[in-house]
C-alpha cells in the first residue's frame, strides 16, 4: 500500500509549483494512513524534555504520571524560571530516529523510513 492519497493530481500539482513557486497539497496522504498514523501518534507514551539549573532533563510518561498536581506546578515554575533567565526548551518527545536506528518495524518506524526514502521491502502500509 502506497501513503499518498491516489487521487491526486501530479501533474497539475506540479504545474502550480512551477507557475507559483509553492503549491499547498491537501489530503497528502491516503485517508486510511492518515487515520493510522493518527492513531500511532495518539498511542505514543511522550517524554518531556526539557532544561532545569542542572542542566537538560528528560521524565518518560510514567514519571510524568507519576508527580502529584504540586509537583507538576512545581516543575511547571522551574522550567519557566529557568526561561526568564536564558535560554530553555520544553517540549514532548518520543525518539523515532532511535527506534529506525534500532529496526523497530511498527507503523511510524516504517513510515520514518519511507520519508527519509529508505523505506524496507515490505508493504507500508497501516
Amino acid at each position: 500500500m502506497n501513503y499518498l492519497n491516489p487521487d491526486l493530481d501530479f501533474d497539475a500539482l506540479g504545474r502550480t509549483l512551477r507557475t507559483e513557486g509553492r503549491v499547498l497539497i491537501r489530503d497528502f496522504f491516503a485517508p486510511e494512513v492518515a487515520e493510522a498514523l493518527d492513531r500511532a501518534l495518539q498511542a505514543i507514551d511522550w517524554e518531556l524534555v526539557y532544561r532545569d539549573l542542572n542542566g537538560d532533563r528528560r521524565l518518560t510518561g510514567e514519571q510524568l504520571r507519576g508527580l502529584t498536581p504540586q509537583q507538576r506546578m512545581q516543575l511547571s515554575e522551574g522550567i519557566h524560571s529557568v526561561a526568564r533567565e536564558g535560554f530553555q526548551f520544553s517540549f514532548f518527545s518520543d525518539s523515532l530516529v532511535q527506534a529506525v536506528q534500532a529496526g523497530r518495524e511498527d507503523l511510524l518506524a516504517r513510515f520514518m523510513r519511507w520519508m527519509a526514502g529508505r523505506s524496507t521491502s515490505r508493504a507500508c502500509g497501516p
